[in-house]
């Protein structure tokens, strides 16, 4: 496992709690689960040629430091969805709280929640004009909305 850290906003922290002794499962495993909806919308995100986005100020300080482990998977999928959202992580798990916290909660109360580690991605790279061209392509399985066929390039990044 693969340690970090996020800094997460004690409001954004009480939620992860009361949902994690709802459901009886570690706060690692909410937070996991909502990074995991957070990829399955990752087109409501497109970071394009901007800035690192972070969470807003506060000016009462109350953060935590949240001491996070990853696998190997899960890491480079949540990189991935860092480097190309264009948000830190702890700004993804604020947004995924409120979002998708609720409804994760009762997908899982019903016994709904078919939850699958990540492993539906490849990293390839080719040689277009003289520069190598890297990619990095998710695949869904079970990819209930059409946004794209496949092989499209979704955002290409880099100087020509």
């Amino acid at each position: 496992m693969l340690r970090t850290s996020l800094n997460i906003h004690f409001d954004v922290l009480d939620r992860i709690s009361a949902a994690a002794v709802r459901l009886d499962i570690p706060r690692r495993e909410v937070i996991i689960r909502l990074l995991m909806r957070v990829v399955r919308d990752h087109h409501r995100y497109p970071g394009g040629f901007s800035l690192v986005k972070y969470q807003g100020h506060d000016p009462e300080k109350r953060w935590h430091c949240f001491p996070m482990y990853y696998s190997k998977a899960e890491n480079e999928l949540v990189t991935d969805l860092r480097k190309f959202g264009k948000f830190t992580v702890s700004k993804f798990v604020a947004i995924a709280v409120y979002r998708y916290l609720d409804e994760i909660v009762q997908e899982i109360e019903v016994g709904r929640y078919n939850y699958v580690r990540p492993s539906g991605w490849s990293l390839g790279q080719k040689l277009v004009s003289g520069s190598i061209c890297w990619e990095i392509c998710w695949k869904n399985k079970k990819q209930d909305r059409n946004l794209h066929k496949q092989g499209t390039i979704l955002r290409s990044i880099g100087m020509y």
